[in-house]
């Protein structure tokens, strides 16, 4: 049986492993939150580089407002904000 620690224990001369539990990885590892989070905001700035910016979502708005790098591209954010709240 295995205890709520996790840990082995023998049944009838057998042992069961402790089951893993969640997602399993889908690579090689898991990755870290850390690793989840840079890979969202990378996938993110592609998206935001690639398309026209009335194909943007609030969020990458605010990713574009929110970023040095996209400085030249704020008064796209801007108008594309008031679109997608009304106000224009």
């Amino acid at each position: 049986m295995i205890e709520a620690t996790g840990k082995q224990t023998k049944i009838a001369n057998r042992t069961k492993t402790a089951v893993k539990r969640g997602r399993k990885p889908l690579f090689s590892d898991s990755m870290t939150p850390a690793q989840r989070k840079a890979k969202q905001r990378r996938e993110q700035d592609a998206f935001i580089l690639e398309n026209d910016s009335t194909d943007w979502t609030e969020s990458d708005c605010m990713r574009v407002l929110s970023t040095k790098k996209f400085n030249a591209m704020h008064k796209f954010a801007w108008e594309r904000l008031g679109h997608i709240k009304g106000y224009m």
